[in-house]
């Protein structure tokens, strides 16, 4: 699981975005399939990953308001909410940082002696 780069076009009043910017402007939590193309030596070549989506609202917080969309492409997992998908990510996001922070601490004590 990580999260996507969002590319593409943005909307227009006639047009909806294109690439992974659609799921951006999401107002609700979702899952989708989303299917990549590319030529290569004339030939097309696709493959596809799983996109989670998960809208929170801002409430204020940093002096914000409106709706956040996160979003998250995975594959091989079974997930049956998009929040359980945030909140996943979150934790390992922060257990590696900390567990990166103990090792710089470490590695600059041994330095320092």
């Amino acid at each position: 699981m990580m999260p996507v780069v969002i590319r593409g076009k943005k909307a227009t009043n006639n047009t909806p975005a294109g690439g992974t910017r659609k799921y951006a402007s999401w107002k609700k939590s979702g899952f989708d399939r989303y299917t990549i193309t590319t030529v290569k030596n004339k030939k097309k070549i696709s493959t596809w990953f799983h996109v989670g989506v998960y809208c929170q609202n801002q409430n204020g917080k940093r002096g914000k308001h409106g709706r956040k969309a996160f979003t998250f492409a995975y594959y091989g997992v079974e997930a049956n909410q998009a929040r359980w998908m945030f909140e996943t990510y979150l934790w390992n996001a922060a257990t590696f940082f900390q567990m990166y922070l103990t090792f710089c601490k470490f590695d600059l004590c041994l330095k320092l002696q």
